[in-house]
């Protein structure tokens, strides 16, 4: 390379009007067509290689909660680092693509290549100090004989590129601000976000003072809750209850965390364990880099896999059939909050957003048809299954027109003397339910 860049300089001294296609001007015309075929192959080859270090990149930010979550699909079953990220793949083609289209011209693109690679020395250079006096704790005079020679020589020429950066070297500077305003702002939310459930985290004995309430009811059914959080239990289940008044006869704790190995054996992929309170439990979910997690997603199998492991550690046999007893009831998954913005017109969802948003129930009946399963709990603690066309009607009937979106609405109410609590949970396509919350006036 030294020999190249020192054959063009010599060759540009005796040709400066040759500026713009300095290397395939200077190659002899002999050996042209060689020298062009072996160059892109050459750059195939450093092309694959930035590629693959993007996708380690991002895998390393991700495992540091650095960056937001993208697919990463391991591509060896031998080795890690083996990736390949569909969304990085089609951000770098757009990126490239766009250059091209935008710069239009070979000096542009040579004075951000040339501000990359500069950039890339001076920052090796550092990293590379880094390690060698926190992790290999070499003396600080060998340090010095490294950095100070590298970083004089880069430095120089850093500065005699200062001049080529508004012709086209800003580019990666604002690639790179782009990308750093994201890693800064997911891991920002990521933080505020741990913070916010380690502060308030239930106790035990707090979820057991409220569950030991008379105003708590235990419904019929297994509800499962995921969260990040890996020891505590979450605030959503405080929100829940809060606003719901009920919880599940059985309620289990979800975390889902992947390990720096190749497989989780079967019989290590679930851990659970009980809670103080009866009927709760947590389960914390494991697999490996190159483990399909597919069953991570809520359905049957995952249903049928943690209660088989929740009745493998039951204490009595009764415990085993209210575990069973409460599968047969119907599940629910709480994923977090979700939020809905739809046109009033457009089926199910415009339903709901009429019931979180309408002062009158009357008015609700008047939102699209739409089929909605309702367990009442009166004042006496008796229930009654209801199937209604609207959340504000009592029909017992089956709505005349099904409803065109492919949606399961499920909708538990608890009247009270002043509102009525609706919980509802949308079954979408996957499988998938997402549980919100509202208040209704109640009359």
């Amino acid at each position: 390379m030294v020999l190249a860049y020192a054959g063009e300089t010599a060759y540009l001294i005796k040709h400066p009007d040759k500026i713009t296609d300095a290397y395939y001007s200077s190659v002899p015309k002999p050996v042209y067509w060689p020298m062009f075929i072996l160059s892109n192959l050459a750059a195939i080859v450093a092309s694959q290689s930035m590629i693959s270090a993007c996708f380690s990149i991002v895998k390393q930010s991700q495992a540091l909660g650095c960056f937001p979550r993208v697919h990463i699909i391991h591509t060896s079953s031998k080795h890690e680092g083996q990736i390949y990220c569909p969304e990085i793949n089609y951000t770098l083609m757009i990126l490239c693509i766009g250059l091209v289209i935008g710069f239009r011209d070979g000096v542009a693109l040579a004075n951000a290549y040339g501000a990359v690679v500069i950039w890339v020395m001076i920052i090796t250079t550092c990293l590379t100090t880094l390690v060698m006096l926190l992790v290999w704790n070499t003396h600080v005079l060998l340090i010095l004989t490294f950095f100070v020679p590298y970083i004089l020589i880069e430095g120089v020429f850093m500065t005699s590129l200062l001049t080529k950066i508004p012709q086209g070297g800003w580019v990666p500077f604002a690639i790179s601000a782009f990308f750093l305003t994201v890693m800064f702002s997911w891991l920002y939310g990521r933080s505020r976000k741990s913070a916010y459930e380690a502060e308030r985290k239930m106790s035990l004995g707090e979820l057991n003072q409220m569950l030991a309430r008379n105003t708590v009811y235990r419904a019929s059914g297994t509800c499962f809750f995921y969260t990040d959080l890996v020891n505590g239990i979450p605030p959503i289940i405080r929100h829940y209850i809060q606003h719901t008044s009920s919880v599940h006869e059985t309620m289990v704790i979800v975390t889902f965390r992947t390990l720096p190995v190749k497989k989780v054996l079967p019989e290590e992929r679930f851990n659970v364990g009980k809670l103080g309170s009866d009927g709760v439990y947590r389960c914390l979910v494991q697999f490996g880099y190159n483990d399909s997690q597919s069953i991570a997603v809520a359905g049957d199998e995952f249903v049928a896999s943690v209660l088989a492991k929740l009745k493998e550690h039951a204490e009595s046999t009764g415990e085993i059939e209210r575990l069973d007893s409460a599968a047969e009831k119907g599940v629910v998954f709480v994923i977090g909050r979700t939020i809905l913005k739809t046109n009033r017109n457009n089926g199910c969802s415009a339903m709901i957003g009429e019931a979180f948003t309408s002062k009158d129930p009357k008015k609700i009946d008047g939102a699209p048809t739409c089929s909605a399963n309702y367990q009442t709990i009166n004042e006496s603690g008796s229930t009654q299954s209801l199937t209604k066309t609207s959340l504000g009607s009592a029909q017992k009937d089956t709505p005349p027109n099904p409803p065109s979106l492919p949606n399961e609405v499920i909708a538990n109410k608890t009247p009270s003397a002043t509102s009525t609590t609706v919980d509802v949970e949308i079954k979408d396509h996957r499988g998938i339910q997402v549980t919100m919350f509202g208040t209704l006036p109640y009359r």
